[in-house]
């Protein structure tokens, strides 16, 4: 029988030991016949599960318990006798040579051709509840796990566990024994990558995977080498230890093998001979994929013991000449990308797949003994990747090895208790059991039992021992360097000249990406902040595994997570269902009247090289036979756009840069608008027989500061084109039957007059700011459309903001805000004196908001209700009947909101401007006189006010005495439209100067004192920081700033990013000269100075399309040249991430308790 041997290194064979005195057995094991080495051998005491394998030279070190000094060892190995000896002081001494006979069976020792191996291979089937474990068990376990970048090893690992491994089952049920969805398990902060913003996953997709949800790992011990990759890539196996268990054959029977039912007519089995086994007769079944079989990817062979027919063995790889298998990549394009592109597809692929599993008898059961798994992946970058020339593609290898040696099956087996959390290795697709946090302790691994290693080992450490020795890099693993610099960008000297000023740029050159020395600069300044991150890992891992407990549903056993109605017809309702064993969302459609679901696209069989996608824009033919639809996929501003005929499940068209669609009332013609960085276009889409297209341009422009949107009324009978140019906008509007002629414009477009129509009945009502700052409502009859003819319908009011509107069949609802606070007003079409609040009188400080999908023939109103205290309620409200009827709320964990309370007090600004501050805090934490810490938040930009919202993240802050305050500044709207407008352009030095003012206040009044209160912002509120940080740096302990403007001048004159012109509306534009002038006097790039400043970290996602990586990076660069004292600066790219900064709850977990600690270590509060 052919031998089975490893194809690149061996075991550590490993036993370790309580007890004060050991019995140390050395020895070789060779083949009796040929004298070669017999690799993999077990070397097992006598009825017990404990013991040791030999490594590829046949060598074993196996170091015993005094206890056992009495017993006998057994050699076993697949395809010999067994050799059995007695443990002496003989044995103990020197080295002693074993020599293993081999025993195959003469096949005509049997009557072959009446044995059916498929018939063997069911009978095993059916016999797994007889042969192995009925109960759960401890596996004491060895683990070890390598990773090759091309052919050079780039990391290693070693782990000492206990995995609680749940009972085998005679039928496996792959939807209820298995984890539903690796990427939605529970995670702790010691199991997550420590190169966190750059993972590539490395796993097996839908072979082998996922493990149980039942068992666990419990890591005893680990050591793990320093990673060398050489790109910004960083490789892992997902999940951690526990799926490599999952190629157990007994245990699991996945639908994609060659051990499910669903696949033995796949599959050619062939009884190949008898050999021997722990001196019983195995069958030896080999297999291979039948011809013109479809999805069948494995031969190997597969051993069953003939006495019980027990699975004691499998060895299976994928066929030679295997299909092309293409694989997610879990966490988005790896790759850095041209900015405005389209991300492409990077692909990966799986190219080879090996697998050995042995078991080992124990009395009467058979039990895991040891695993071996090789995997390679071929990873090819889309043509977009920046250094695609350079590195066009990179192979990945890696070799895993598990070995049990020693089972415990007492009545002590029990789940983990709470004591052991941190020490579990959790199995989430972002588990990373290299990166696993525990310090290397090497008395336990002195104690550990080692083999000597074979040469191929030596060659493998020497190259790893580049740079330091492998027990240098075990001890240094998680250890914090001291004497880590932080880095310094090179300054390259850049000029430009603007309204005849000469403007020096030294950091320019960060501007592109395609120069590796500018990935380098960023990688070394994620490498600093990863070293000040070890250094404060504990607080990092407790507030990470605090804000995940909060929002984690244990109790959800439920395969569906999240569904979004879509669409809703007389017909059909379309929706999408996000389910928990898929990582991609299903579109469906049910019937409204046999109610039969109709499943339309799994988007998890299509190519989509994306963490995260969201259906955007999607609208149905009248005939229910196409629909088109976008996806929203991070890192792009705007989506593709897919025409789908839903009866031949087909994609007719692809559209790009799609903006907005909008189906007509005709079943083949729709409308959709592009937006690209310089061209804006309405097409009219026209569908023919045989998928004939039309296209005909409505309305397009190459003017940047011009955007069209696309809209569909309430009553559904008219189709909109909103125009918007900087301060001004207007309505195109035609019928959706098309049978006028044409768009006309309601209104021509006036300087700084914005308005937006709603249809009902006879009559457009329009919502305007012309006159009317905070807004008002007029109405004029269809037919008589020109502004002469509009009439008041709600006035204006310059206290009481129109935040939103809708229309209902019989009603008219508005969301008001006065005094900072939200109202809904209900007023009756039918009388229109009967106009009403609804009241909300629980808490004096909330927010309420429409909710989505609106029914215009309904007469219910659907609301979501959230405070700084109150988790979100969905209400519905009956406009005819008045009830308020609550239908669900958001659940918090360990949430108790009677301990929280909200306060809000006024200050005054620089120009005399009452400015409010909003005080959310832990009661009795609020204190004057004291040094009270406390967290300063500010947005004030493009008139979005900040809202009273509940974020689950702050009570972090909140349990450890901090106060969360957020600056009211203007700019935003808060106080109605004249707040946003008097922080515009020329004025926008108010919102800075606002913050300024607050920061003063809480410091004068004594609630806080400068070395405890902390700044923060995001985006344009990260604007505000850059200015503070530059004006009054004594008035703060540290400063946050997250995908923050702070490069505000270079952005402005840019025209290539996507927001330059845009954003000329709010500041105005640099390329004239006044505005040039003001917006450089208060940029913070271009502001710094030498002087001290307060700690600061600045967080981005490298493929954020609005706000660019390089107003971060040149802004940290420039300070670290400029500033003096002690304080900590630090850059924390994320890089593969947009503007949000990561879409899934560990991301953004993650990202919350990495702000948290640099707050509270800052504050010395480093519980």
């Amino acid at each position: 029988m052919k031998k089975l041997i490893y194809t690149i290194f061996c075991l550590f064979c490993v036993f370790f030991s309580n007890a004060q005195k050991n019995i140390t057995i050395h020895g070789k094991i060779i083949d009796a016949t040929t004298s070669e080495p017999v690799p993999f051998a077990n070397i097992q005491i006598s009825q017990k599960a404990i013991g040791v394998s030999s490594n590829v030279n046949g060598a074993f070190t196996f170091q015993l318990p005094m206890k056992y000094k009495n017993d006998k060892l057994v050699i076993s190995c697949i395809g010999y006798e067994n050799y059995e000896f007695s443990i002496n002081k003989k044995t103990c001494k020197g080295k002693i040579n074993i020599a293993l006979s081999t025993k195959n069976y003469k096949i005509k020792e049997i009557n072959i051709k009446y044995i059916d191996p498929l018939k063997i291979i069911k009978k095993a089937i059916n016999n797994i509840t007889n042969n192995f474990s009925k109960q759960d068990v401890y596996l004491k376990a060895y683990y070890r796990e390598m990773i090759k970048e091309d052919d050079k090893y780039i990391n290693y690992t070693d782990v000492a566990c206990t995995i609680y491994y749940g009972r085998y089952k005679k039928h496996f049920n792959e939807k209820k024994s298995s984890f539903k969805n690796l990427f939605y398990n529970k995670i702790r902060a010691t199991s997550l990558p420590d190169n966190f913003g750059m993972p590539i996953n490395l796993c097996p997709g839908k072979w082998d995977y996922p493990p149980s949800s039942k068992d666990l790992v419990k890591v005893d011990a680990i050591r793990s080498s320093k990673n060398y990759y050489t790109t910004h890539i960083f490789p892992m196996i997902g999940g951690g230890i526990l799926p490599i268990t999952a190629t157990d054959k007994a245990k699991y029977r996945f639908k994609s093998m060659f051990l499910h039912r669903n696949n033995f007519d796949k599959y050619h089995y062939t009884l190949a001979g008898i050999t021997n086994y722990n001196n019983s007769k195995v069958y030896v079944i080999k297999f291979e994929p039948r011809k013109g079989s479809v999805k069948t990817y494995f031969k190997g062979e597969i051993y069953i013991e003939k006495r019980s027919f027990a699975i004691v063995g499998c060895d299976y790889s994928l066929i030679k000449q295997h299909p092309k298998i293409k694989l997610d990549i879990f966490f988005g394009s790896p790759g850095v990308y041209y900015s405005n592109q389209s991300k492409g597809i990077d692909t990966l692929i799986l190219s080879d797949y090996h697998v050995i599993i042995n078991y080992t008898e124990v009395g009467e059961r058979w039990y895991l003994s040891k695993i071996y798994r090789m995997m390679e992946y071929n990873l090819d970058f889309s043509k977009y990747y920046v250094f695609k020339k350079i590195r066009p593609a990179l192979k990945f290898t890696t070799y895993e090895d598990l070995l049990v040696n020693d089972i415990i099956t007492n009545n002590r087996v029990r789940k983990f208790s709470k004591e052991s959390r941190d020490s579990i290795l959790d199995c989430n697709l972002i588990s990373s059991t290299n990166s696993f946090h525990q310090n290397y302790n090497k008395a336990f691994w002195d104690a550990y039992n080692k083999i000597q290693p074979t040469h191929l080992e030596d060659s493998i450490r020497k190259e790893l021992e580049k740079r330091k020795p492998l027990e240098l890099q075990f001890s240094e693993r998680f250890k914090v360097n001291d004497s880590l610099k932080p880095p310094v960008a090179k300054k390259q000297y850049y000029v430009d000249t603007i309204h005849n000023e000469i403007r020096v740029d030294h950091y320019k050159w960060l501007h592109n990406l395609t120069n590796p020395d500018v990935m380098k600069y960023i990688e070394n300044e994620y490498n600093y902040s990863n070293n000040y991150l070890q250094k404060h890992f504990n607080l990092q891992s407790k507030l990470f595994n605090e804000i995940s407990d909060r929002n984690f549903n244990s109790e959800d056993t439920s395969e569906t997570q999240d569904v979004d109605t879509l669409a809703t017809q007389k017909k059909y309702i379309y929706y999408t269902e996000k389910r928990k064993d898929k990582k991609y969302p299903l579109l469906y459609r049910k019937n409204n009247e046999t109610l039969k679901k109709q499943l339309l696209i799994d988007f998890n069989k299509m190519q989509i090289s994306a963490s995260f996608f969201y259906i955007e824009d999607f609208v149905v033919s009248p005939d229910n036979k196409f629909l088109v639809y976008s996806k929203f996929i991070p890192g792009k501003i705007n989506s593709d756009a897919f025409l789908y005929d839903i009866n031949d499940c087909n994609i007719v068209d692809t559209l790009f840069d799609v903006s907005s669609i909008v189906w007509s009332s005709i079943n083949n013609i729709f409308y959709y608008c592009t937006d690209s960085l310089n061209h804006h276009t309405v097409f009219e889409y026209k569908v023919n027989n045989n998928y004939n297209k039309q296209k005909k341009i409505i309305l397009t422009t190459k003017d940047s500061n011009t955007v069209f949107e696309l809209m569909k009324s309430n009553s559904k009978k008219y189709i909109y084109i909103y125009k918007s140019k900087e301060n001004a906008n207007g309505y195109y509007y035609r019928l959706s039957d098309l049978s006028d002629n044409g768009f006309r414009l309601l209104s021509p477009i006036k300087n700084n007059v914005r308005y937006n129509i709603q249809h009902k009945n006879k009559l457009f009502y329009i919502y305007t700011n012309e006159g009317a700052t905070n807004g008002k409502i007029m109405y004029t009859n269809i037919d008589k459309p020109s502004k002469k003819n509009w009439k008041t319908f709600v006035p204006h009011d310059n206290k009481i903001l129109i935040c939103e509107n809708h229309f209902f069949k019989n009603y008219y609802v508005i969301v008001e805000k006065q005094n900072m606070q939200n109202r809904i007003k209900v007023i009756s079409l039918k009388e229109k004196n009967i106009q009403y609040y609804i009241p909300f009188d629980k808490e004096e400080i909330y927010s309420v908001h429409f909710s989505y999908s609106q029914d215009y023939n309904s007469n219910i109103l659907k609301l979501t209700y959230s405070s700084y205290v109150t988790p979100n309620i969905e209400y519905e409200f009956n406009l005819d009947t008045k009830e308020l009827k609550k239908i669900k709320q958001l659940t918090i964990n360990n949430y108790k909101p009677e301990r929280y309370e909200v306060k809000r007090i006024w200050t005054t600004s620089v120009d005399s401007v009452k400015i409010p501050i909003t005080l959310f805090y832990k009661k009795r934490c609020l204190k004057k006189n004291a040094k009270t810490p406390m967290l300063l938040y500010a947005y004030g930009c493009y008139g979005m006010g900040e809202e009273p919202s509940f974020n689950s993240d702050l009570f972090s802050l909140l349990d450890r005495g901090v106060v969360y305050a957020v600056a009211h500044v203007r700019g935003g709207n808060e106080l109605g439209n004249m707040w946003h407008k008097n922080a515009i352009k020329e004025k926008k030095k108010n919102s800075f100067n606002d913050f300024i003012t607050c920061a003063e206040y809480l410091i004068s009044e004594k609630y806080t004192v400068p070395q405890y209160l902390s700044a923060y912002g995001s985006s344009a509120g990260g604007l505000i920081m850059g200015v503070v940080a530059n004006k009054r740096p004594e008035f703060f302990n540290s400063i946050i700033l997250i995908v923050s403007e702070v490069d505000l001048l270079s952005d402005l004159l840019d025209s290539t990013t996507y927001s330059s012109t845009g954003n000329w509306r709010e500041f105005g534009n640099p390329y004239q000269k006044k505005y040039y002038n003001y917006i450089k006097s208060y940029s913070p790039y271009d502001n710094i100075k030498k002087q001290p400043y307060p700690n600061m970290l600045f967080i981005f996602g490298l493929q954020d399309p609005k706000v660019k990586y390089w107003e971060s990076a040149k802004t940290v660069a420039k300070l670290r040249e400029y500033y003096s004292g002690e304080s900590t600066i630090l850059m924390r790219p994320i890089f593969n991430a947009s503007h949000n900064l990561g879409f899934d709850d560990v991301t953004h977990n993650w990202n919350s308790a990495f702000i948290y600690n640099f707050v509270l270590s800052n504050f010395y509060i480093n519980k």
